[in-house]
């Protein structure tokens, strides 16, 4: 067996303990976070509805705008969206742009309970405070890397992240080589980008 063939098999052997690694990892937050949707009489999916509202306001919060975040039909995000009106934790608001839209908010109600279910990340947050900033900015660099090597594959839906955004500039001469965001004026390294940015703008031309 060739070095060219062991190093293969090594790099297959890897991508096979990673995608391991982000299915464990995906089933830990799903389940912890299905045990505390349970705890407040609420479905996995509507918890994940009410914690997308608090952090998408505006444009992004219409059932259309979640329906393609979570690659559910419109149907299926109205229900749950109704059902959460009915607990009065969200409400729907007139958009001031198009009064045909509607915009998702959250009520009083809606904003305690969603501080409350935000703790469940708590353990995870204690866990990742064992490791180094080093560690932690080698492994978001790989991500977005990868992150970006899916969006451009197909297989994912827009992140809403910097590297489709229409804000992005990127000027050799000027910058080095480095991206930066023009709406936001700084520089980015990995610690700036964003995923599901508020202040997103697609530069993907409309089909």
């Amino acid at each position: 067996m060739t070095n060219k063939t062991v190093d293969n098999l090594s790099a297959t052997h890897l991508d096979k303990l990673i995608l391991a690694a982000f299915e464990r990892i995906s089933q830990l937050l799903r389940s912890s976070l299905w045990e505390h949707a349970k705890k407040e009489n609420l479905s996995p999916i509507q918890i994940q509805f009410l914690i997308y509202i608090a952090s998408h306001p505006g444009r992004f919060s219409t059932v259309s705008e979640i329906a393609r975040e979570f690659s559910l039909t419109p149907p299926t995000v109205s229900d749950a969206i109704k059902s959460l009106e009915t607990k009065n934790l969200i409400q729907r608001m007139h958009s001031r742009k198009d009064k045909r839209k509607y915009l998702l908010t959250l009520t009083r109600d809606g904003q305690n309970l969603t501080h409350n279910l935000k703790q469940w990340s708590g353990p995870y947050y204690t866990c990742l405070g064992k490791h180094s900033v080093k560690e932690k900015r080698q492994v978001i660099k790989f991500l977005l890397e990868f992150l970006i090597s899916v969006g451009e594959s197909g297989l994912m839906l827009d992140l809403k992240s910097c590297f489709s955004c229409d804000f992005l500039l990127q000027s050799e001469a000027e910058n080095e080589g480095k991206k930066r965001c023009i709406f936001r004026n700084v520089t980015l390294n990995e610690m700036d980008f964003r995923l599901n940015c508020v202040d997103y703008k697609s530069s993907m031309p409309v089909k």
